[in-house]
């Protein structure tokens, strides 16, 4: 029998909430995603991502989750940061606004060049880039450490969160955006019956397995928020709509779905306002 991705060499014990979170983490058809299985898939994506993203802007909707953990670290004296999974480097300035050092760790080398190139930009000399999986890297103790929307990708998500809880003396912020990134989401299952693919778990879910290991968060903060999806023609939404289908569907009936929730502007450009909370857990180890 082939062994789970996350089994190799374990050596600590599972939660019946960490095997609900590897359950729905799956992919319909009950497979992970590429993304998931494979570093290199992992790689290409991030390449052919920031490839697009040539320019350094944080998305709008990470202002507010930005400006919260930086404030929670500056009032805990954290000096000495870590930030898991820095992408596009949406938190790492105001982190390092807050510290004297800040170390970002990524399994991606894209995404680690990109924030080097960044705080290059900024003068910043104090920010260093970890590259390695949060499982298998070797970070030093630091006094804070931010883990956002990251763990899509985590299967060990029990180790994980040990990790985290170990490798930090002051101050853990995990947490993640609620429900799915599209709001058509739910009605593509539920009204036209189709197979999709998205991540399921959500912050509720994390929340449960940090419970598990005997870990509760003494704050918890959920922040309304918002964010702009935008694309330049119908034809161009639905095609991003339709990569997230299984199988084949009624084309015109995901068109009527996506037309409930995105508007045509003024320029011919297709907008849709999307609401969610962003779900932040703080604890002192």
């Amino acid at each position: 029998m082939k062994a789970e991705p996350w089994s190799r060499g374990r050596t600590e014990f599972w939660t019946e909430e960490g095997e609900c979170w590897r359950l729905k983490l799956r992919q319909p058809f009950g497979e992970y995603s590429e993304r998931v299985l494979n570093d290199e898939a992992e790689e290409a994506f991030w390449q052919n991502y920031l490839a697009a993203k040539p320019v350094y802007a944080p998305d709008p909707y990470s202002v507010k989750i930005a400006g919260a953990v930086s404030t929670l670290f500056k009032n805990a004296g954290a000096e000495s940061l870590l930030e898991l999974g820095p992408g596009w480097g949406n938190y790492t300035l105001s982190l390092a606004s807050v510290c004297r050092q800040l170390i970002c760790v990524d399994s991606s080398r894209a995404v680690l060049d990109y924030i080097r190139n960044v705080v290059a930009e900024h003068n910043l000399t104090h920010v260093t880039a970890l590259w390695g999986k949060w499982e298998d890297c070797s970070p030093p103790i630091c006094d804070g450490i931010l883990a956002y929307n990251c763990f899509y990708r985590i299967t060990a998500i029990e180790d994980c969160l040990r990790k985290i809880h170990e490798k930090a003396n002051k101050l853990c912020i995990i947490g993640m955006n609620s429900g799915p990134e599209q709001p058509y989401i739910h009605d593509f299952e539920q009204k036209l019956g189709l197979k999709v693919r998205y991540s399921r778990v959500d912050s509720r879910d994390l929340k449960k397995v940090l419970k598990s290991l005997g870990i509760s968060p003494s704050i918890e903060i959920s922040l309304p928020n918002e964010r702009e999806y935008v694309y330049e023609t119908l034809a161009e939404l639905q095609e991003k709509a339709l990569s997230y289908v299984i199988g084949s569907c009624d084309e015109q009936a995901v068109r009527d779905i996506l037309l409930r929730y995105y508007y045509e502007d003024k320029d011919g450009q297709y907008r849709c306002t999307y609401k969610f909370s962003s779900e932040l857990m703080c604890w002192y180890p």
